[in-house]
């Protein structure tokens, strides 16, 4: 979702641009922003969730794991490793 994206590249360029930008008047951070983002998306998900924690295990956002760190900073993060060659 968010590899590669611009976000990481946008938010930098906003706060450091010479001329005043909402994140350098209010003193928001990059972090800071990324993670009201993710604050965001996590209040969507819970709010369909039905009182239940979300869990998304696709391996395909290991390459993006500071991100989501970044996102959820308070998430808790399994590697569960499979050995491919027992049979269950």
């Amino acid at each position: 979702m968010f590899a590669g994206s611009t976000l990481e590249k946008i938010i930098p360029e906003e706060i450091e641009r010479p001329t005043p930008s909402w994140f350098r008047t209010n003193s928001v951070t990059g972090d800071e922003f990324i993670e009201s983002i993710g604050f965001g998306i996590n209040a969507l998900i819970t709010s369909r969730s039905g009182g239940r924690r979300w869990v998304d295990q696709t391996p395909h956002y290991t390459p993006v794991a500071a991100l989501l760190a970044r996102l959820f900073p308070g998430a808790k993060f399994l590697l569960i490793e499979r050995d491919g060659r027992i049979d269950a």
